[in-house]
């Protein structure tokens, strides 16, 4: 509201040295000043209002269409890295976790995939956006290799807490305390 504010009372400024000043080079030099202090306050003020700061836990919808439309496309764990940052994340001695860097990832930009590879067959990805100071950030899209897709919307710090020796503990997992993310549906 402040910026509003200031940004008339420039617009002012504007209209009044262009009524009262006479010498024609002050005239142009003082409007090329205060247009100069409006573009900004616009720029450092209103603009970042305008189009929002990054989102913390509030996913975007076209970062799962995009992700959803790409790990449709994938059939197995290989495809799976062939598009997306892969890794994993490992307990360590204080408990706390540690990314491991799969050795077969393909650069993607800010989009990291977590995978899980289960005892009885069956696997999961897991396309995620961190929820801090990313655009987008809070927005997971799960598939399994039943083809299932689902997409989260919510807190996520880092990486999904999701953990689980198989997938319906793992989307379990994705759902509870402490950090439960909403599962939304995107429609086609």
């Amino acid at each position: 509201m402040i910026a509003i504010v200031v940004l008339i009372g420039l617009l002012g400024a504007v209209v009044i040295i262009s009524r009262s000043v006479k010498n024609k080079a002050l005239r142009c030099i003082s409007i090329s000043v205060v247009l100069g202090l409006i573009l900004v306050l616009f720029g450092t003020s209103l603009l970042p209002r305008v189009l929002g700061p990054p989102s913390l836990g509030k996913g975007s919808y076209r970062h799962a269409r995009l992700w959803r439309d790409k790990l449709a496309a994938c059939n197995s764990l290989d495809d799976v890295r062939r598009q997306f940052n892969c890794g994993r994340w490992q307990g360590t001695l204080h408990e706390g976790y540690t990314h491991i860097p799969d050795p077969n990832t393909l650069r993607d930009g800010n989009t990291w995939a977590l995978l899980y590879d289960f005892p009885d067959g069956d696997w999961l990805a897991m396309a995620y956006a961190d929820s801090h100071n990313t655009w987008g950030g809070g927005t997971v899209v799960t598939r399994d290799n039943t083809g299932r897709i689902r997409v989260f919307f919510g807190h996520v710090c880092g990486r999904p807490f999701a953990e689980g020796e198989s997938l319906e503990e793992v989307y379990a997992c994705l759902i509870r305390p402490p950090s439960p993310l909403r599962e939304v549906l995107l429609g086609q």
